[in-house]
């Protein structure tokens, strides 16, 4: 399942810490969740590491609060366009 976190971040220019500070969440969760399941695959994860799969329907709801999009945007490929990024 591919991730849209981290780029969607980026678009919003939000960091990691302004993350946390929006959500309430751990580094370690936010970096979860902007890892796809395939970057165990491309060398960019360790196998332990957790990726979006592993987030909780109520992480996804609080990443995708403080972004401004539904958490459906955070990794449906079919929804996702620049456009959405900079609502």
């Amino acid at each position: 399942m591919q991730s849209h976190v981290k780029a969607i971040m980026k678009a919003k220019g939000m960091t990691i810490r302004a993350m946390m500070d929006a959500t309430g969440l751990a580094n370690k969760t936010i970096l979860g969740a902007r890892r796809s399941s395939d970057d165990f695959e491309r060398g960019l994860a360790k196998e332990d590491d957790p990726t979006i799969c592993s987030c909780t329907v109520g992480t996804l709801s609080k990443i995708a609060g403080a972004l401004g999009v539904s958490a459906h945007d955070l990794f449906d490929d079919d929804q996702v366009h620049s456009e959405l990024y900079l609502k």
